[in-house]
Parts: structure tokens; sequence; C-alpha cells
């Protein structure tokens, strides 16, 4: 009698678990079903520039006034030793990124004339960045001598080496040419590189603009012996050299209207339909999928209809029709309410904004021919 009430205690729970496991399944179904609605679409926008120059200021003076120092002292002589390298390189490392600036500032079509002053005065050299300590007349004495309207300024140059030599293996090549695993040594050498760069513009004595940069650079060398590893970095001279010069185009592009890729949602669930255009979607073909989402606009479904009217918003953003983008955010906002849709009306009326800055960017500076 005990052993058949212990056989059915056993059956009860059993089916217990059973119902347990089960509405647990439908729970997670249910969640399942009720995400992932919508999928992503990239779409290419013009940013404008970061750097909204006056028009006027057609004539640019570029300095140096950084006051490149490097701390060569390590309780470790091998980063002591490539510290002291740095000391040297940072010279090359100012002169390419100040020509990299020029290079693109000659490039852009709104200025007339873009002069590298070598010779800076000493009072603007390692100048701090509160107004109060901006020698402006000194500033202005550059422009009216160079005949330049604003000064872009290398403001500071900083580079930071860290070394790290350890034991390794490797394969390395024989005398027949044959690969073996050798047991040798593993050096690489971290440098951190720090720009910073503003501009100064002496009638309205304001600095138009403050920026800086990092780009690490590592190398590593292997070797039989620590200083064999140390042969195999590379040039250290070269990397550093190349680094610096794409840091004064970098900023240089900062002038520029940029392209970026912005993330849009679009409903890929809630109807056979939207499912359907959404495998087209993947397809890349834009044009059944525009079809399909426009049968929705008439469904009676109020929810339905105002997913329709959203993706095709995201169809003509798309297409580069900002316009008819905002019309039918418009007409999908008014069909209810919806975060998810109101945010989406919000940034395409922001983007039409940045787009009118654009334009007159893109003007100023002939990048649209």
């Amino acid at each position: 009698m005990w052993v058949m009430c212990v056989k059915a205690s056993y059956q009860i729970i059993i089916s217990m678990k059973r119902s347990l496991q089960n509405i647990l399944g439908l729970l997670v179904l249910g969640l399942l079903s009720s995400c992932g609605a919508t999928s992503n679409l990239e779409i290419t926008a013009m940013e404008p520039a970061a750097i909204n120059l006056e028009q006027e200021l057609g004539r640019i003076g570029i300095i140096n006034s950084s006051n490149p120092e490097v701390d060569a002292s390590s309780k470790d002589k091998l980063t002591a030793h490539y510290r002291k390298q740095d000391s040297k390189l940072a010279q090359s490392g100012v002169t390419a990124a100040l020509e990299g600036l020029q290079e693109t500032l000659q490039a852009d079509a709104r200025f007339d004339k873009v002069v590298l002053i070598t010779e800076t005065p000493e009072i603007l050299v390692g100048l701090g960045t509160e107004s109060m300590q901006v020698a402006w007349q000194s500033i202005a004495n550059l422009c009216e001598t160079y005949e330049v309207d604003a000064i872009f300024a290398l403001a500071n140059y900083e580079t930071d080496t860290e070394v790290r030599l350890k034991k390794t293996s490797y394969l390395a090549l024989d005398l027949i040419r044959v690969e073996n695993k050798v047991r040798g040594h593993e050096v690489t050498v971290e440098t951190l590189i720090e720009n910073g760069w503003r501009i100064y513009e002496p009638k309205s004595k304001k600095i138009l603009d403050e920026f800086s940069s990092k780009q690490e650079i590592v190398s590593v060398g292997q070797g039989l012996t620590p200083v064999r590893a140390m042969e195999n970095l590379g040039s250290r001279y070269d990397d550093v050299v190349y680094q610096s010069k794409k840091s004064g185009t970098h900023y240089g592009s900062r002038l520029k209207p940029m392209e970026r890729k912005i993330a849009r949602e679009y409903y890929s669930k809630g109807s056979p339909t939207f499912e359907k255009a959404h495998a087209h979607a993947l397809d890349e073909e834009w044009d059944k999928v525009k079809q399909l989402w426009e049968q929705e606009v008439n469904n009676p479904n109020q929810k339905i209809k105002q997913r329709a009217c959203h993706n095709l918003a995201v169809w003509f953003e798309y297409q580069n029709q900002l316009a008819q983008a905002i019309v039918w955010a418009t007409i999908a906002n008014e069909l209810g309410n919806n975060k998810k849709v109101k945010a989406y009306l919000e940034n395409l009326l922001k983007r039409e904004n940045q787009d009118m800055l654009v334009q007159n960017q893109l003007v100023q500076t002939q990048f649209s021919d």
C-alpha cells in the first residue's frame, strides 16, 4: 500500500513538473512573439562639419604652439631607451601633423590662402586654454604680418611609450627555409601620441574650436635575443610620422560635412505582408518592399496602418527623399500614441535642420561639384 502511494505521489509530481514546463514554454513563446517586431536598415546621411567657420575666414595661418616634452625617465632601462628616441621623433611628428593639416586645408575650396608659419612667438608656445591667457595681440600681429584671418594651432603634442619584454616561442625559418618553433624573446613597444588643436580668431578674440585626439602605435618584434627582437621591430619613425600626419588630416576634415551611417527600424512583423516585405528587403528588392507596405496603408487595423506609414517613411529616407519621409512619419505619428514612431519623426525633423546647414557648407566648400 505504501509503495502504491509513493508511486502515485511520484506520478503527481512528474505531471506537475510537465505542466509547469508547458506553462513556462508558452510564456517564453509569448515573449518571443512580442519581441523582434522590427528590423534595422542602415541609411547613409551627411553630417554637418564639426567646425562651422564663418565665410569671411578665407585666409588661414598655421602655427606650432606645442612644446613637446618627453619624460625619458624610467626604472626600466628598455623603456627609458625608447623614450629618449621619442624626443627626436616628436619633432618629426609635429612637422608631419602640421603638413597634414596644411594639405587638407589647401584642398578646401573656401580658403584662398593657407600658409604654414614656421616662427611662432614665444608667448604663444604652450599656451593655456583660458581666454585670459591667450595673447591676442600676438595673434593679431601674426594675422597682420602674414595677411591671414585666423590661426590654426597645434596646441600640444605629447608621446608616452611603454615597453614589455618576455620570453616566448615563435616560428622562424632555418637555413633551408623550413619553419621551426624556437625559443626566444618578444619585445612590444606601445607609443601613445596625443595631439591638441585650436583655432584663434583675433577680431572676436574667440577660440573657435578646441579638439584633441589620441593615436596608439604598437610594434612587436621577435628574436633569439632581446637585441634581435628589438632589431625586428621595424621602423617606429615611419609609424610615428604616418600617424601624426593622419591626425593633422583628420583635424582638417572636421571642417567638412561627413557621411555617417544611421540605423533605422522598420516593422518586419505584425502581418503576413510585413513578413513578405521583409524577405524582399533582405534581397534589397526595395520596389517590391514599397508596394507591399503601401498595401497596408489602408488596412482597417489602425496599428498595422500606422506601422505601414512608418515603414514608408523609412523607405523614403533610404531613397534620400527626406521631405516625403517626414510626410509619412507625420501621418504615422497622428495615427496613435507610439513612442518609437514619435521618436523617429523627431529624428527626421532634426536631420532636416542639419541638412540645411550641410547644404550651406557644401556650397561654401564646393564639395557638391
